[in-house]
């Protein structure tokens, strides 16, 4: 069964102090990839300018998970 989506791309982002792992299902169904983003705000920015280019500016959907406040 084929399962249609709205999304590009399917992204889990573990968030962290130190450094984001992340993983990116595309939508069309290549295997999934692996990678690691250092915990700036220049990394992230260059992360999403890829992603944007990448995808073609379509949405993609990201799940998060974020440290516990202490």
């Amino acid at each position: 069964m084929k399962i249609t989506t709205p999304f590009a791309a399917t992204i889990g982002l573990d968030w962290a102090d130190q450094k984001h792992d992340l993983w990116i299902q595309p939508a069309e169904g290549s295997k999934a990839e692996h990678l690691q983003l250092a915990q700036t705000p220049e990394a992230l920015h260059e992360w999403v300018a890829k992603l944007r280019e990448r995808f073609g500016g379509r949405p993609v959907a990201i799940a998060s998970r974020l440290p516990a406040v202490q």
